[in-house]
């Protein structure tokens, strides 16, 4: 090797073709990494395009939700303003206690009264049932007496005759 010369070819390479070689071999990588590298700007692109899509969905469905939720608040804040406070029930309750008390004390007397009416028309009518059945037993004792009588008569002119 000590005396070869650098344009003289080793096994078919000259310095010439080797630079060629190696520059083809560095431009093609270059390509390849920039052909690379645009592919995952665009893939990175999109993937910014979509996320970005993504986030304005995301925040227009946190709109909507929150919209129906401030309605849902204003409804329940409205149906709470139609509710009566503790003080007014009380108040009410006190007052319909009080009226149903007298109006209890009035239909107790009414119905006091009314008892003791039906108690006394029982009380005549037992009196009643008493005296009919003593009618009853006097007219069946006459009855019987009649009878025992017609029955003497009868056997005492069978034994006469």
């Amino acid at each position: 090797m000590a005396g070869r010369r650098d344009s003289e070819p080793i096994n078919g390479w000259t310095v010439h073709t080797l630079k060629t070689y190696t520059e083809r071999l560095l431009e093609e990588r270059d390509q390849r990494y920039e052909d690379r590298f645009e592919a995952q700007a665009d893939s990175i692109k999109l993937a910014l395009q979509a996320t970005d899509k993504a986030m304005e969905l995301a925040r227009l469905s946190m709109e909507k939700r929150l919209d129906q939720m401030n309605e849902f608040r204003q409804a329940l804040q409205d149906q709470t303003r139609s509710y009566t406070t503790r003080a007014e029930f009380v108040s009410a309750l006190k007052a319909q206690t009080d009226a149903l008390g007298v109006h209890c004390a009035t239909e107790d007397a009414k119905e006091e009264a009314q008892t003791e009416r039906r108690e006394a028309a029982l009380a005549r009518l037992k009196e009643k049932m008493e005296n009919i059945n003593k009618a009853l037993l006097g007219l069946m004792g006459g009855v019987a007496v009649a009878l025992i009588l017609t029955i003497v008569d009868i056997l005492v002119r069978q034994f006469a005759e």
